[in-house]
Formats: C-alpha cells, structure tokens, sequence
C-alpha cells in the first residue's frame, strides 16, 4: 500500500519509481530472513525521502563504483569529485551536484567530506558508504529479476 500511495501522491519519475519499486521487491522477498525484511524496509524508507536527481548522482557513483574508476586511498578536491559526476551525468552544474552530494550524506547514502571547509573526499567505493552500495545493489538486483521475469514470459 505504501509503494501505492507514493506513486499515487507523488507520481515519480521513471528513475525514482525503479528505486522505490526495488526496495520496495527487497522488502517483500520470499527468502528474505526477518533482519534482511527489516534493514530493505528501512532502504525503502530512504528511498521515498530522495528527489530524482540524488537516485541519478548515486547512480553515477555506483556505475564509478563497478568500474573501479576511483583512487584507493587517495583524497580528491570535492570540486574535480562533482566535475567527474557530472561528466558522467552529461552537466556541470556544481552548485546543484554539491546540493545532491550533501544531500546523499546526510542520508549516510556517501561518505563524510573531509576537512573543516568539505573541500575533500575520500574516494575509496566512490565515496559510497555501504549503506549506498547496498541501496544501489537492491536496484541493480530488481533490474536483473525483473528483466528474467519479462523474458520468462515471452
């Protein structure tokens, strides 16, 4: 009923109704134990918290993530982290991507910035928390289910 409400309320766009529906799938698995029921609940209500644009940016960490395209270890200038999101997001608008990437930490989604002034990020899992990694995983794990199931029944 909640997943109902949402889209009648809201009416999300496709990114953010692809998330919403994922965890949404994670939270009512067959298989699920209690605690994996409870912690994709607790991701679905993250998930009904965010704008389209923070599923987009958490995307194109999460698509930096499985290509290993971050440094180990290595500190990045918050402005050149936002220019490589945004390149991978097709703009450039920092002040916007800036308002996303605090956004998403503030929902533990990405790591802390570092320094007094936040002018740093530690790149390790492309800045992503594990919190992230499995909000990204859930998605990715409904986009591979869903896709067997439109060709299971064809």
């Amino acid at each position: 009923m909640e997943l109902f409400t949402v889209i009648v309320n809201e009416t999300p766009d496709e990114d953010r109704l692809e998330a919403l529906k994922a965890m949404f799938y994670s939270v009512n698995k067959i298989h699920a134990t209690e605690g994996e029921r409870v912690a994709n609940d607790q991701l679905f209500q993250i998930a009904k918290k965010l704008a389209s644009g923070l599923f987009l940016y958490l995307r194109a960490s999460y698509e930096l993530f499985n290509a290993n395209d971050f440094r180990r270890g290595e500190t990045a200038n918050t402005r050149d982290w936002l220019g490589k999101i945004g390149k991978k997001l097709g703009h450039d608008v920092i002040g916007l991507l800036d308002q996303d990437d605090m956004a998403l930490i503030g929902h533990e989604l990405l790591k802390e910035r570092l320094y007094a002034d936040k002018s740093g990020i530690v790149e390790n899992d492309a800045h992503m928390t594990p919190l992230g990694i499995k909000f990204c995983q859930n998605i990715e794990e409904y986009r591979i289910e869903s896709a067997d199931e439109r060709r299971g029944s064809q």
